[in-house]
């Protein structure tokens, strides 16, 4: 209503999103597929690809509190919950299972940090975009605190399970699903993927690829294609690891029933 010539009410609001939606589409497409072609046309010869190939690092996996199919049903439930409600009541129980899962999980410390920046981004982003809204503070304050939580249970999520355990689950999941289109594909390319600590080395390495490079669009995209065609000839795939064997202990059916606990919150209101 305070802009001039703009129709009021829901149906000129979802016409307006929807007309907005459908020009970034369109935008979007062309310049994806435009950086598309200038990468083919300057990714080099397969003689000309000189550099050592390196295969991704073998680091071993800690030992893990829990069985990572546990860890990953824990996290599903409780994004579901999160998603069902913002009643006070219920994140509060999901935030102290959520605190005694991260205790007990004894998982990886070197996500944690990035975890809690995002979360803390995302909750503040919520809060300022809400209150805006006119929804009120209380409205405000649970969304806020549900969208910090999703970030938190996705964080722990990582930590408890691991790069491997969350691997192994999407193997399991994978081979189950091997009737659906690009479902072998997708589980012969996961069976091929380096650790996830390989993610570091590839940033600074980008990082490097762009240093003194002229800040302008075409030259900074050459820079990352570059980086990219030398990535991929220097990987070399690693051999499929045998599938892990794993055992289903009463700590994780109690993990698992713990998440579940805050339905009571739900269900009671």
């Amino acid at each position: 209503g305070r802009l001039p010539l703009i129709p009021e009410g829901t149906a000129a609001a979802l016409t307006a999103t929807g007309i907005a939606l459908v020009a970034w589409a369109a935008f979007a497409s062309v310049v994806q597929v435009l950086v598309y072609r200038r990468g083919l046309k300057l990714w080099p010869q397969p003689a000309q690809e000189g550099a050592e190939r390196r295969s991704p690092d073998a680091v071993q996996e800690p030992r893990r509190h829990f069985d990572p199919r546990a860890i990953a049903t824990a996290a599903a439930i409780a994004f579901c919950l999160l998603l069902a409600s913002t009643a006070w009541a219920l994140l509060a129980t999901v935030s102290i299972w959520l605190a005694l899962a991260w205790i007990a999980a004894r998982g990886d410390r070197e996500v944690v940090m990035a975890g809690v920046v995002i979360a803390a981004f995302l909750a503040a982003s919520v809060l300022l975009f809400t209150l805006i809204g006119g929804i009120g503070v209380d409205l405000a304050l649970r969304r806020s605190a549900r969208a910090g939580l999703l970030v938190l249970v996705a964080t722990w999520l990582r930590s408890a399970a691991g790069s491997e355990g969350l691997r192994e689950v999407s193997r399991r999941v994978l081979r189950r699903l091997q009737r659906l289109p690009s479902v072998p594909e997708a589980s012969r390319v996961l069976d091929e993927l380096g650790s996830g600590r390989q993610l570091g080395t590839a940033a600074r390495s980008a990082l490097e690829a762009l240093r003194g490079v002229d800040r302008r669009p075409v030259a900074v995209l050459d820079a990352v294609l570059d980086w990219v065609a030398t990535e991929a000839a220097r990987f070399r795939a690693t051999p499929p690891a045998p599938p892990a064997r794993l055992v289903v202990r009463p700590r994780d059916a109690l993990l698992v029933a713990l998440a579940a606990a805050p339905l009571a919150a739900i269900v009671g209101g």
